[in-house]
């Protein structure tokens, strides 16, 4: 447990708490006001469990350290979502070879969630130890989730900017939240959300295997239709209509005329 809480008083650590939420709220409703690509990514994208399940960890994680720690565990974080920018397709030809990879984007939920999830069940010096290279691979599977869910031009790093700032803002939002005194309720929180990382990388990524894809609905079976009752009826060429009850045509079957049974 840090002794260095930062910062110290409730009412401090309260501002800044309202602050970061204000200045972070700010900033996305004017991204996305002034950008149709961030007012398309944010609302679809950005908002879902893939993302903002591991930075909830990650902020949760920050708060067992002091302040110098915590700001390198920043740059760390950081490092490896710069690290997987760089690198990605080499990255992406190594995911790929493990089944299921490509259909459910190259595993980084599961990734992310064992790495932050794992290191925040144990608590005190065991979360603070595996915690450093736990947010190098988080940011960098964080980095390649929005690098694969960027609907912008290739080379447009829009998405990319927006994507590492909203990141360090949940995940210092989280940090100063947990610091707010009494702080026992973070080392609560942060081993029960641990626990649920752990649950959801091990659910999504056994659903990811083939073997464990569910199956595809059988197609009903095609209807086949009775056969008409008057085949000949409605046809048309150069022969008549067949006679049906030899008394109201006057042509036989044969397309000869009969003049019996003109009218």
């Amino acid at each position: 447990m840090c002794s260095d809480r930062i910062p110290r008083p409730a009412r401090t650590a309260r501002l800044w708490l309202g602050g970061l939420l204000a200045a972070g709220g700010l900033a996305l409703g004017a991204a996305v006001l002034i950008s149709d690509l961030l007012a398309y990514w944010v609302p679809r994208s950005w908002l879902s469990a893939p993302l903002l399940l591991p930075l909830a960890g990650l902020g949760l994680g920050l708060s067992r350290f002091c302040a110098m720690p915590a700001a390198g565990l920043l740059l760390v974080w950081l490092a490896g979502a710069a690290a997987a920018v760089l690198w990605r397709v080499p990255i992406m030809d190594r995911l790929a070879e493990l089944p299921g990879a490509v259909s459910h984007d190259f595993l980084t939920l599961p990734i992310a969630a064992l790495a932050i999830g794992g290191t925040l069940v144990p608590g005190g010096r065991a979360t603070r130890i595996a915690l450093w290279p736990a947010a190098l691979i988080g940011g960098g599977a964080y980095a390649m989730t929005v690098k694969l869910s960027d609907p912008g031009d290739i080379g447009d790093p829009t998405v990319l900017l927006a994507g590492l700032g909203l990141g360090l803002w949940v995940a210092l939002t989280l940090n100063v939240a947990a610091r707010i005194p009494p702080a026992r309720w973070a080392e609560t929180a942060s081993r029960i959300l641990g626990s649920w990382l752990i649950a959801i990388g091990l659910i999504y990524g056994s659903l990811a295997l083939p073997g464990n894809r569910p199956a595809q609905p059988t197609p009903p079976p095609e209807r086949t239709l009775p056969p008409p009752r008057f085949p000949d009826f409605g046809e048309t060429g150069d022969a008549p209509p067949a006679d049906v009850d030899g008394s109201r045509f006057p042509f036989q079957s044969d397309g000869a005329f009969n003049p019996e049974r003109a009218p």
